[in-house]
């Protein structure tokens, strides 16, 4: 459980890329490796890195970590990230509580309208300090999870 594939969820505004009209065959996202999904573009990745290094990662790439705002996302996600495997691959979600412990924040500022936690999550296991979320996958669907941000997890996605 300790080890995942680290998936950077970076999510980058399209708007900011596409200030102009595009064309119906113009790409929003910048390259064939992004998939965009309402009004992001996230991209996978396969290393592994902790929370921290997932972020700067990302914010190096002028994202940040996924931040889902519905089901309706959070499902595509686990289209996206699972459709076809039987992997269970965890991966980093930009909520944390490293400002406040217990109160959740998305790492890019949006605000928190949505959760999908496990039942029983978030508990800052054995006082761990958990203060970063993992989308894990088990059994055919995905929750979230507190955990170490501190640990090398599975995938990022951006």
């Amino acid at each position: 459980f300790l080890h995942y594939l680290l998936l950077f969820a970076l999510m980058v505004d399209a708007n900011c890329i596409s200030d102009r009209s595009l064309s119906h065959t113009e790409l929003r996202c910048p390259g064939n490796d992004w998939y965009e999904f309402g009004e992001f573009c996230y991209k996978a990745f396969d290393e592994k890195k902790t929370w921290h290094a997932a972020r700067s990662e990302c914010r190096r790439l002028g994202a940040d970590l996924v931040s889902i705002m519905s089901l309706t996302e959070q499902s595509w996600l686990e289209s996206y990230l699972y459709l076809g495997t039987e992997a269970t691959n965890d991966v980093w979600t930009g909520l944390n509580d490293l400002d406040f412990s217990g109160y959740f924040t998305w790492s890019d500022h949006h605000e928190v309208t949505f959760t999908y936690w496990s039942p029983g999550e978030p508990n800052n296991h054995l006082d761990f300090n958990e203060d970063c979320v993992e989308m894990y996958y088990q059994n055919g669907t995905s929750f979230w999870n507190d955990i170490n941000c501190e640990v090398t997890t599975r995938r990022t996605v951006v």
